[in-house]
């Protein structure tokens, strides 16, 4: 009977730190998110970009090349920003704060840089995610030359726990590798993919025209 009492005290002790366990892959960042960026005080529609944030850490987000806003001292650097490279880290239970870069480009030429910092809290479900963001327009010299907020919002598109649970393997994909895709009757498609150990993958080259009559 002892022994019984002492295991079913062991069993009681182990619960509530599995279901804090659970509860904090709920609120986990890590995964893929559909992110709306709302410029705040701008008649401009929402920005739309695909966030990928990694288990160390790491933030990558693309949305193909966008337009930059119509303000005098941004155009003067550029026309359009790059895909977005990063860090993030949490700051409470369910806040984080990321930072991340993006090149600006002029007519084909890199001519200054973006850098937004974000304040995000994760909803209780962990399934969405609300903050705020400064977005900083740069030249080349790192000298501000416009700076304005936005209101985000993410969604996510997948969770962490369908790849936490893949077996790992003896030969690893992690790395950079050059990739070839050949749509049936098309000339192939060339680009890079780099393949992270926590199981993220980032690819890109530019952004790519669809093809005709495509119906996406």
């Amino acid at each position: 009977m002892k022994n019984r009492l002492i295991a079913l005290g062991a069993v009681c002790l182990l619960i509530p730190g599995v279901l804090l366990a659970q509860l904090a892959e709920k609120r986990t960042i890590v995964g893929v998110w559909e992110v709306e960026m709302a410029p705040t005080g701008q008649s401009q529609p929402p920005f739309l970009s695909i966030a990928m944030y990694g288990g160390d850490g790491s933030f990558t987000t693309c949305g193909g090349y966008k337009a930059l806003p119509s303000i005098p001292v941004v155009q003067e650097v550029g026309t359009e920003a790059s895909p977005g490279y990063g860090r993030w880290a949490a700051t409470g239970d369910r806040e984080l704060r990321l930072t991340f870069y993006g090149i600006i480009w002029k007519e084909g030429l890199g001519n200054g840089y973006q850098r937004v910092q974000e304040t995000l809290v994760v909803s209780e479900p962990g399934n969405e995610y609300t903050g705020h963001a400064q977005v900083d327009f740069l030249d080349a010299n790192w000298h501000v030359v416009f700076s304005t907020t936005s209101d985000v919002k993410g969604i996510r598109l997948e969770t962490p726990a369908a790849l936490m649970a893949q077996p790992a393997e003896k030969k690893q994909l992690s790395g950079v590798w050059k990739v070839k895709v050949s749509p049936v009757g098309q000339s192939p498609e060339l680009s890079l993919a780099m393949y992270g150990d926590d199981g993220s993958v980032t690819t890109g080259g530019r952004y790519k025209a669809l093809p005709p009559g495509s119906a996406l």
